[in-house]
C-alpha cells in the first residue's frame, strides 16, 4: 500500500473512532466504503475503486482526505471531469489550504488548461510563498515556455528543500543550458555528480551536454567513465562503438558492437557497423554475415542493395542475386534494384 494510502486509512480510522456530528452506522458505512476502495485500487479494480470512494463521498461529503485519494485517481483512469467536480470541492472545503489549489491547478493541467493551472499553483504560493508543490508544480508547467521562470521557481524549491538531490540539479542544468548558460550547467552537473557518484542520470546528462557543444573528447571521456558502472547498457556500449569508430579506432569500436551482440544478438545499430567496420577491412564475408542479421534488413531497399554488393564482392554471385530478387519482390518500383 503506498504511504498516501497508507496516512489516509489511519485519517479514517481517527473519523470512524472520534467522529462526534455523525451517526456511527454512517461514519462505519462511509469508512468501509472507502476501505474497499482502496483494496480495490490496491488491485487494479480502479472503476470499482472510484465507485466505492464515489459513496464513500455521498455519505461524508467533507471528507478531505478521500477527495484527495479519489480525484488522483479519477485522474489517472482519465476521468478528468470527475477529477475537476472533486478538486473544486475540495477547494471550498479548504480555502486556505495550498494543497487543495496544487491539486486542482494539477487537473487542470491534465485536461490541457495551463493558464487556469498556473492560476491554481500562484494562489497555493500566496498562501505559502515556500510551499514546494507549488513551486515544483510551477517550474514543470513553465519549463517548455518560459525556462527562465521555470529557473526562478526550480531554484526556489531548491532553496525550501537544500537536500532534494542530484535530479533537481540536472533539471537546473538543462534549464540553463536552454538560456545559454552551457559553462553554469556543465557546473551544476558536475557538482552533483560529486555530491552523488553512483548516480547515472547526472552522468549521462554531463556527456550529452558536451555532445551538444561539440566537444567530443569531453563526452567520450565521461562515457568511458559510465561503462564501468553501466557496463550492460546497449545503448552507452552502441554510442562508444560509434564515437570510436568516427575518430578511426575500428579495432576498438568493434569490441564495443560484438559486447552489444552478446546482449543483444540482432541489434540493428551494431549489426550495421560491424557491417561497415568489416567493409573496411574489405573483409567482405563478414560484412554480408553482420547486415544479414540485421532485422532493419526487412524493410530497407538500401540493405539488400547494401547486401548484394558484400556477397558480390565475396564471390557469392549466386546469393548476391537471390538477396537482389527477394528486394525486388518487396520492392517492384524501385528503380535502383
Amino acid at each position: 500500500m503506498k504511504s498516501s494510502q497508507f496516512r489516509a486509512l489511519c485519517f479514517a480510522l481517527l473519523i470512524f473512532v472520534v467522529s462526534p456530528q455523525k451517526s456511527e452506522a454512517s461514519t462505519k458505512a462511509s469508512y468501509m466504503h472507502y476501505l474497499r476502495g482502496l483494496l480495490l485500487e490496491q488491485q487494479g479494480s480502479y472503476a470499482d475503486a472510484l465507485a466505492e470512494y464515489r459513496m464513500t463521498l455521498m455519505l461524508d461529503p467533507r471528507s478531505t482526505f478521500v477527495y484527495e485519494q479519489a480525484l488522483e485517481l479519477a485522474m489517472r483512469i482519465g476521468q478528468t471531469d470527475q477529477a475537476l467536480q472533486w478538486a473544486q470541492n475540495l477547494v471550498q472545503l479548504e480555502p486556505r489550504e495550498p494543497r487543495s489549489y496544487v491539486l486542482l491547478g494539477n487537473v487542470c493541467w491534465t485536461r490541457g488548461e495551463t493558464e487556469k493551472a498556473r492560476a491554481n499553483f500562484a494562489k497555493a504560493l500566496s498562501l505559502d510563498a515556500k510551499y514546494p508543490q507549488a513551486l515544483l508544480s510551477l517550474a514543470n508547467l513553465l519549463s517548455s515556455s518560459k525556462p527562465g521562470e521555470a529557473l526562478k521557481y526550480l531554484k526556489a524549491y531548491q532553496k525550501v528543500n537544500p537536500e532534494s538531490g542530484p535530479e533537481l540539479k540536472v533539471q537546473i542544468a538543462l534549464l540553463e543550458h536552454r538560456q545559454g548558460k552551457t559553462a553554469i550547467a556543465i557546473a551544476y552537473l558536475k557538482q552533483a555528480i560529486q555530491d552523488q557518484p553512483e548516480y547515472l542520470q547526472t552522468r549521462y546528462s554531463l556527456a550529452q551536454l558536451y555532445e551538444v557543444v561539440r566537444d567530443t573528447q569531453a563526452a567520450l571521456k565521461e562515457y568511458l567513465s559510465i561503462l564501468p558502472m553501466d557496463p550492460q547498457n546497449v545503448a552507452l556500449l552502441n554510442r562508444l562503438g560509434e564515437m570510436t569508430a568516427q575518430q578511426g579506432q575500428g579495432s576498438q569500436a568493434e569490441e564495443y558492437f560484438l559486447k552489444v551482440l552478446e546482449l543483444e544478438p540482432r541489434n540493428p545499430t551494431a549489426c550495421l557497423w560491424l557491417s561497415l567496420l568489416s567493409e573496411r577491412k574489405s573483409d567482405w564475408q563478414k560484412a554480408a554475415e553482420y547486415l544479414s542479421l540485421n532485422p532493419m534488413l526487412v524493410e530497407d531497399p538500401g540493405l539488400h542493395l547494401r547486401l548484394s554488393y558484400y556477397m558480390t564482392q565475396a564471390g557469392r554471385m549466386r546469393d548476391a542475386l537471390e538477396v537482389l530478387e527477394s528486394a525486388h519482390g518487396r520492392w517492384p518500383r524501385n528503380e535502383e534494384i
